[in-house]
């Protein structure tokens, strides 16, 4: 089928509608949403598709059939009526709660999840118990493509007080995460402060390109930490500047892709670009890779990270500034693009302004080599759990804020997207903040959400979270040191134990050229406070007096000096 389709809406106004090029078939029935949120349904064929089919869990919206889940809930239900014995309050509370849980909702007679979380054991154990091999083997949930938790709580107790309070003990017990920021000295030809800048390290030296100040930035700066000292390096054939772009480091190499370089009067649209940039720092030359496959369509403000030889790319917003909802990978080595097929258990959906970070053990962050899907062999070896890729915050089809966090995983060579169902607070929603990963931990500052402005007159955020992934966990975080301003736009990244912040602006003005540091080790984070402390105690009774007699000589030998002498004193 050809992209351009017109559907008629409510007053027969036309609407233009667009499709991506499936074959019809009345096999598989799919719920396509226009920008302005009209429904309809449209038959697709997975199998004649030129694209990869997304296979999603069936959804009660195609019919008004009861779904597989609430029937076998009800049979479940009615043969404990049918063997006489009694079902408490407490049992229909239980099976509400089941019913609220994502990967119960996603539940399907006709397909089955993989397993490895105790979620779906327990349930299948529950309704072999009662029923027999009849229901369970409808129940027979596995879920291997589901992260796991590794926290104590029984996530089916009896009693809604006790699990709540095997909770809140569970969140006692984990240690809290003390950090400390500091401003880190600077010196020579700093960069301009901007908003959507990049930031990154290679042969531990810190590098920061792109962003728009009072114009679009092509300059390339480079600090040595060592010395503290900013100085600018020049490279050749570099590309117009454009606002909204990414950035991924591979070996020796950069790679910039997307943006928008400016904005069209006469069409009333913004100039994406789908166009990939390489610079190679052992030559200082940019090259425009064309590349092959599956091109991804001109957009900005995506997200995207790399592992191994694969960039990530998702989301982002097209030259109609509208949210895009579709991932592609580039292989790095081989220069070509890829839309793989994913499997979907909590779909991300559009999604533009938002982070996505890989969230790997670190020994995977320096080998560039391996492929994407093998990662399930890789991950048994180095016992990695719930590692993958994280995408959190942004903006939705609405232009709304969002704190969802979704995982992107690698299970049996196939992705699969899932919505991380986390403990402890989350952050507010919040897009244009900034995000990293170490030690398996995804760290978050800043951002903006435009509906804080009402009540607080700013909407900029000044916030730092921190999500543990082996216990999906959001931390309680103890912040330490001279923090810096809230800021949206901003750039980060990580040096050895610190996480760098450098830039961002809020509705009012540009950050000062400033290069913040994250301290995280905690040994590291005692030595700082030590010395804080020190600075900040107050001189004794005998310094104050020895400081006090110095000035006061020094006071009267310049009185002395400058005070003219009269003729009676000659």
């Amino acid at each position: 089928m050809d992209r351009t389709l017109l559907r008629k809406k409510k007053g027969g106004d036309v609407v233009p509608f667009r499709l991506v090029r499936y074959t019809p078939s009345p096999e598989t029935q799919l719920l396509v949403t226009s920008r302005k949120e009209f429904r309809i349904r449209v038959p697709i064929s997975p199998v004649q598709s030129p694209h990869p089919h997304v296979k999603k869990p069936s959804s009660t919206s195609f019919s008004g059939k009861t779904s597989p889940t609430r029937e076998l809930l009800n049979d479940f239900k009615s043969t404990l009526n049918d063997q006489g014995k009694v079902i408490s309050p407490t049992f229909d509370e239980n099976i509400n709660r089941l019913q609220n849980l994502q990967w119960v909702k996603s539940l399907d007679t006709r397909h089955s999840l993989p397993s490895s979380s105790p979620k779906p054991a327990s349930i299948s154990k529950i309704l072999q118990d009662q029923l027999g091999d009849k229901f369970a083997a409808r129940a027979n949930i596995q879920s291997l493509f589901l992260p796991q938790n590794n926290s104590k709580r029984s996530k089916f107790s009896n009693e809604d007080q006790v699990a709540k309070e095997n909770e809140q003990n569970d969140f006692k017990k984990r240690k809290e995460e003390i950090v400390h920021w500091s401003l880190k000295a600077t010196m020579g030809s700093k960069p301009n402060s901007s908003e959507g800048s990049s930031l990154f390290v290679i042969n531990r030296k810190i590098y920061i390109f792109g962003g728009q100040s009072r114009g679009k930035v092509t300059d390339l700066h480079e600090l040595d930490m060592i010395t503290g000292v900013w100085r600018k390096v020049n490279s050749n054939y570099s590309p117009n500047g454009r606002l909204g772009c990414s950035l991924a480091v591979y070996k020796k190499k950069i790679i910039s892709f997307g943006g928008c370089s400016g904005h069209s009067q006469n069409l009333g649209v913004r100039r994406c670009s789908n166009k990939l940039y390489v610079l190679s720092f052992d030559t200082m030359n940019w090259q425009r890779y064309h590349g092959g496959g599956s091109i991804p369509t001109p957009r900005r403000n995506h997200a995207c990270t790399l592992l191994g030889k694969s960039m990530l790319v998702y989301g982002g917003v097209d030259q109609l500034s509208h949210a895009l909802p579709d991932l592609y990978i580039y292989d790095v080595k081989n220069k070509e693009w890829s839309l793989p097929e994913v499997k979907v258990y909590g779909d991300p959906g559009p999604r533009s302004h938002a982070t996505l970070t890989a969230v790997f053990n670190e020994a995977l962050k320096v080998n560039f080599d391996f492929i994407l899907l093998s990662l399930s062999k890789m991950k048994q070896e180095l016992n990695i759990l719930n590692s993958g890729f994280y995408l959190f915050g942004g903006l939705d089809s609405t232009g709304t804020p969002t704190n969802a966090l979704h995982g992107l995983y690698v299970r049996d060579g196939q992705l699969v997207w899932t919505e991380v169902q986390s403990f402890g607070k989350p952050p507010t929603p919040r897009y244009s903040h900034s995000a990293c990963s170490m030690n398996e931990k995804l760290f978050i500052f800043g951002g903006r959400n435009d509906l804080l402005y009402k009540e607080t007159g700013e909407s900029s955020l000044g916030d730092l979270h921190i999500f543990n992934v082996e216990h999906l966990t959001w931390e309680s975080v103890i912040v330490n040191g001279n923090a810096p301003e809230a800021r949206w736009g901003h750039c980060m990244c990580t040096f050895g134990t610190k996480i760098l912040i450098f830039g961002g602006m809020t509705h009012k003005k540009f950050m000062n050229a400033d290069l913040y540091s994250l301290e995280t080790n905690s040994d590291y984070v005692d030595e700082l406070l030590k010395y804080d402390k020190e600075k900040t105690v107050a001189p004794s009774v005998e310094v104050y007096a020895s400081i006090g007699r110095g000035f006061k000589s020094f006071l009267q030998k310049f009185m002395d000096q400058s005070t003219p002498k009269t003729k009676e004193e000659d």
